[in-house]
């Protein structure tokens, strides 16, 4: 199968030689200092175009905060084990978020180093820009506490009503 081959040969390269690949939930993970990087590799067959569709997510876990919610979630221990504290899509880094590959080969070596460069780039990202607790609370919650992410949205808002009535 194609997405087999893929992750071979992800596997491959110097920026995953240290990821182990879990096959039940199709996940690259690191182990840190404390907790885990995720790149979780969804995938699906689309039958109409006769490709595969890859949507990667890129996630971080802190075990401390992990830990502390264990007492107060509905989900299993191995859930909540298995999940990030935060996540990312490539659409939610302004980047691609889906990566297609023939079933049938074609383009393979192309769409292979779409998907590698950029798959790299968005886990450099997440994974420097969320390597703490710190970096984590200054880069999200802050802005919540401060008000600064509710003027965010409302410009953005703003900005797709504006953008409608264009069109």
């Amino acid at each position: 199968m194609i997405f087999d081959k893929i992750i071979k040969d992800l596997l491959n390269l110097d920026f995953f030689s240290e990821y182990k690949f879990r096959k039940r939930d199709s996940s690259f993970l690191l182990k840190t200092k404390g907790g885990k990087q995720f790149i979780e590799m969804d995938h699906r067959i689309n039958e109409t175009t006769s490709s595969l569709v890859i949507y990667p997510i890129y996630g971080v876990r802190f075990d401390i905060l992990s830990k502390w919610f264990e007492k107060f979630s509905m989900k299993n221990l191995q859930d909540q084990r298995d999940g990030a504290s935060i996540g990312f899509s490539g659409d939610m880094l302004s980047m691609q978020d889906k990566f297609y590959f023939n079933l049938n080969g074609k383009k393979y070596a192309t769409d292979f180093n779409e998907l590698q460069a950029k798959v790299q780039k968005c886990a450099e990202y997440v994974f420097s820009e969320y390597s703490s607790l710190d970096k984590l609370y200054n880069k999200t919650i802050l802005p919540i506490l401060n008000g600064e992410v509710i003027y965010l949205m409302l410009d953005i808002l703003r900005q797709r009503t504006m953008m409608m009535r264009v069109i």
